[in-house]
């Protein structure tokens, strides 16, 4: 496990807020819609959602969106916040890997790549890429 991954799975209040606000969440969401002009329909996989502010968004817009993060806690509160979305899913690492080839119409990786190691990053950009 990466020491970054380690630092976002301990709940520790000392080093403060540790993700994006949902106002700014909501306006990266709003320019991903736009800039990918993604459609309702659209299938998108947020890789290291967070807490996944802006998938109320997607989601409203008729976007289907897939939520993975390798921090629990992040998983376990998108899971229950998302329970009665039905446009909104959380998979964990099987579901992750058994995603069929090119089914995504995004994979979106907002702030994440600066928090993993170069075997990690080519990982997720690999699996980015299949997808």
């Amino acid at each position: 496990m990466s020491r970054w991954l380690q630092i976002w799975q301990e709940q520790s209040s000392s080093l403060g807020p540790r993700t994006t606000t949902p106002a700014d969440a909501r306006a990266v969401a709003e320019r991903v819609i736009d800039e990918l002009q993604l459609n309702p329909g659209a299938r998108v996989l947020d890789w290291g959602c967070g807490p996944a502010h802006g998938s109320e968004l997607l989601a409203e817009r008729g976007i289907e969106v897939l939520l993975f993060d390798r921090a629990h806690h992040f998983i376990q509160a998108a899971g229950q916040h998302y329970a009665s979305c039905e446009r909104v899913h959380v998979l964990n690492e099987s579901e992750l890997r058994e995603l069929p080839e090119h089914s995504m119409d995004a994979v979106l990786l907002c702030s994440v790549l600066q928090y993993l190691d170069d075997t990690e990053v080519n990982d997720v950009l690999q699996l980015a890429s299949r997808l």
